[in-house]
């Protein structure tokens, strides 16, 4: 099996702002099919209600072509909710999408997610 991974928004949102970037190089790596990306319509929202924020400054164009990525290369599932607890519930669905897709979550947050089974 290839690897799985979810990206995080704040991953996703660095590949767009430094495109040679470690982030790009990961989404790059999605977009051509050497890596799985797994997500879930709620993460889907929260990619495209990020990217459209004012502050970044993103095309419209750029938004659906980094979203494509995902609808086109990735594999949608429907995760499970864990009985961990977190301190931002919206950080949640990455990581249940993680585990219900057999993933690594990729994140600049990682004090924000449970150390273990990831």
């Amino acid at each position: 099996m290839r690897r799985r991974v979810v990206i995080d928004t704040n991953v996703l949102v660095s590949a767009l702002l430094s495109p040679n970037g470690t982030s790009a190089v990961i989404l790059g790596m999605i977009a051509e099919g050497s890596i799985d990306s797994i997500y879930c319509n709620a993460i889907m929202n929260e990619y495209s209600k990020v990217l459209s924020r004012p502050i970044f400054g993103f095309t419209r164009e750029t938004i659906d072509e980094a979203l494509d990525i995902f609808i086109l290369r990735g594999i949608i599932v429907i995760p499970e909710k864990s009985l961990i607890r977190f301190r931002d519930e919206n950080d949640r669905v990455f990581y249940d999408s993680a585990i219900t897709g057999d993933a690594e979550l990729i994140t600049f947050n990682t004090k924000h997610f449970p150390k273990n089974n990831l």
